[in-house]
């Protein structure tokens, strides 16, 4: 990184912390959002091993990743990539006889690369750290009642005359946006690390 990106880096965290201690937030609350995402950015760096067993390609970024969230590497390994083993004892325990076609192919649509298990549990890092983030912005928002807030989210949405299809108005947007979730669901592809990101933090020795 150059020296200038650096200084325009720190003035942007600078204005950062700025707005979180103006909307209230308590300096271990900040420190626990930047730990959650340096161990985002750590997980990135330790990426995942494409042949051979799922497992973290780079010991040292994922080790990192579990120092920043409180918990040993082997837990963290286990939520990222072992969850495969809780679907192999639900299949044994079922037996053949009670499982149909359909289960064999919902089966099959979770299997996932170790490269998915990682960036499921990234994503569900930060979706963790998402919501905190709004949580702690509605909490300073004391003038703003539970109702106006559910009337904002109610008209940004419409449903349409055709099946399967509505319309958001977006904030910065005049006109609203249409979509088709037709086959959305169906596309749709559940992501067991993602899952286990919140149990994670859970259990945070930090």
């Amino acid at each position: 990184m150059l020296p200038e990106d650096k200084q325009r880096a720190a003035a942007a965290f600078a204005q950062l912390q700025g707005a979180m201690e103006t909307l209230g937030v308590l300096e271990s609350e900040q420190r626990a959002i930047w730990r959650v995402l340096a161990a985002i950015y750590h997980l990135g760096a330790a990426g995942a091993c494409k042949v051979g067993r799922k497992q973290f390609m780079h010991f040292e970024s994922a080790n990192h990743a579990a120092e920043a969230l409180g918990c040993e590497y082997e837990e963290l390994n286990t939520a990222t990539f072992k969850h495969h083993l809780r679907q192999i004892i639900e299949q044994v325990t079922s037996g053949p006889s009670r499982r149909g076609p359909e289960d064999e192919e919902a089966t099959s649509g979770l299997k996932m690369t170790g490269v998915e298990c990682v960036e499921g549990m990234a994503s569900g890092l930060y979706q963790e750290v998402f919501a905190a983030v709004v949580s702690l912005i509605n909490r300073c928002m004391l003038g703003a009642s539970d109702a106006h807030i559910t009337d904002q989210r109610t008209s940004a949405l419409r449903t349409c005359e055709q099946p399967l299809q509505c319309e958001i108005a977006h904030q910065l947007g005049h006109d609203p946006v249409r979509y088709d979730l037709t086959g959305w669901l169906h596309r749709a592809k559940p992501n067991l690390s993602a899952l286990d990101a919140p149990q994670v933090l859970q259990q945070s020795k930090r």
